[in-house]
């Protein structure tokens, strides 16, 4: 379970919501926006994105300052530290004289082409529907602003999904009587030409074994009881024909006499059929066998040779 919880964890650590394809052009398509990408965890919210300026010209006395900002309808505001784009005398002035407070984000007209952005805040609830705007405030000597304007960039949507699955239920079609079947097979050992069982005969512990477990399953459910029990058996291919009839009848009713002695059934449940000749039986063991000459041997079985030739 520990494992479990790590994992779902993990899944839950970040929710995301990425803009679309097509760049978010600014300032007259002097500058644009792509691969926007916000996302929060359970206690920040981060917001990424790369601001294409090679367009934007700015006279060596101007600079523009873009900043991102979440805000909503009730007030709330939080801004992200801003990007500067200055012309040459602005950017040398900040240079000189911005002292112990440089600029942040400040880059040089003409000089940058993309500005890889990324920056995170303290998400708080008013957050889940806010609005990610970035403000443009064009600036003059002595860091007048001459203009100012601020673009939508993404509607925010982190407002918990719940959960609510559509069940469908169908009904199964019913049965007056729910009918199973259960299929088991055992290779009882038999002395050559002998009908009678020997239970410790060989393999006869384990084959026998399986008879009675096949049986039980059904007999050892509460919900079910046995209807009919049927039993075929086969005798095999060696020998004569007709005295593989009397073995394939006369060993068949006797494990149906085993069997009743075991579990006293009612007068008539066991049904028994036989067939003289397991020759599907032998063509089974001769396809996974190496016996040699397999492949004729399999010819002869499949021919349309009378048994006995």
């Amino acid at each position: 379970m520990k494992l479990k919880n790590i994992i779902m964890s993990c899944v839950a650590l970040f929710m995301g919501l990425y803009a679309q394809a097509a760049a978010i052009s600014l300032l007259a398509g002097s500058v644009k926006i792509d691969d926007l990408k916000v996302e929060r965890s359970e206690s920040r919210l981060l917001v990424s994105m790369n601001i294409d300026v090679a367009a934007l010209k700015q006279g060596a006395s101007r600079e523009t300052v873009l900043t991102p900002v979440l805000k909503d309808d009730e007030g709330n505001r939080v801004a992200f530290p801003s990007v500067t784009v200055a012309g040459r005398n602005r950017y040398y002035s900040h240079l000189r004289n911005d002292g112990n407070n440089p600029t942040p984000n400040l880059f040089r007209s003409g000089k940058t082409s993309v500005i890889p952005y990324s920056a995170n805040v303290a998400y708080e609830q008013w957050m889940e529907r806010a609005e990610l705007a970035i403000e443009e405030d064009e600036c003059g000597c002595a860091g007048r602003t001459l203009l100012s304007s601020d673009e939508l960039l993404q509607q925010l949507d982190f407002k918990q999904r719940v959960f609510a699955p559509q069940f469908v239920f169908i009904t199964p079609q019913a049965e007056m009587v729910k009918a199973r079947e259960i299929k088991g097979s055992a290779y009882i050992d038999f002395p050559v030409n002998r009908t009678e069982i020997y239970p410790d005969y060989r393999r006869n512990p384990e084959e026998l074994a399986k008879i009675r477990k096949t049986i039980d399953v059904v007999r050892n459910d509460a919900d079910t009881r046995i209807t009919a029990l049927s039993i075929k058996g086969y005798a095999s291919p060696e020998g004569s024909y007709s005295n593989n009839v009397r073995l394939a009848k006369g060993r068949t009713e006797t494990l149906k006499n085993y069997v009743q002695s075991l579990y006293a059934f009612e007068p008539g449940l066991i049904r028994t059929s036989f067939e003289p000749e397991d020759w599907e039986g032998l063509r089974r063991y001769l396809e996974t066998s190496g016996i040699e000459n397999r492949d004729l041997i399999l010819a002869l079985v499949d021919s349309d040779l009378e048994p006995d030739a």
